[in-house]
């Protein structure tokens, strides 16, 4: 029986299946992750199987995504980009919620920007609206919210 929280393959595989896709090459990504090729096209097969679809077609030498691996491919970049964005805010010592709040921050007009997150809001001029000072205001907000 499966007890997977989230319904996904392993993140090996969606790893396997992420550098497979942004190389556009199975041999890449077995040099990029230290895996054999071998291992690369089982961890691909097993994401195929489970969706029930293929993502890649390799006509020849060279490998293509299919529709399907274009959409999941989108996705991992994106959740793979946000989440060693977090790794490194985190190692340099910051707040990845404030991080996060920056990143959502959305221009209202030429002045000003509103930056919602964590259930509070607030109007950042834009001149502060630098990573030093609108990581404090964020930070500022979020400890009002809190408290």
């Amino acid at each position: 029986m499966d007890h997977r929280h989230y319904d996904l393959p392993s993140l090996t595989a969606l790893e396997v299946f992420e550098a497979s896709a942004r190389h556009l090459s199975f041999k890449l990504a077995a040099w990029e992750l230290n895996l054999t090729s071998g291992e690369i096209s089982r961890q691909i097969k097993a994401i195929e199987d489970e969706l029930g679809v293929p993502l890649f077609v390799t006509p020849g030498t060279s490998v293509t995504l299919t529709s399907a691996g274009r959409d999941l491919y989108s996705v991992l970049a994106s959740s793979f980009s946000k989440a060693s964005d977090a790794f490194k805010t985190i190692r340099r010592g910051g707040d990845p919620e404030c991080h996060d709040c920056l990143h959502r921050c959305v221009h209202v007009d030429v002045a000003d920007a509103v930056c919602c997150a964590f259930g509070h809001s607030m109007v950042i001029s834009r001149s502060a609206i630098d990573s030093s000072r609108a990581e404090a205001s964020c930070a500022s907000a979020m400890a009002a919210a809190q408290a």
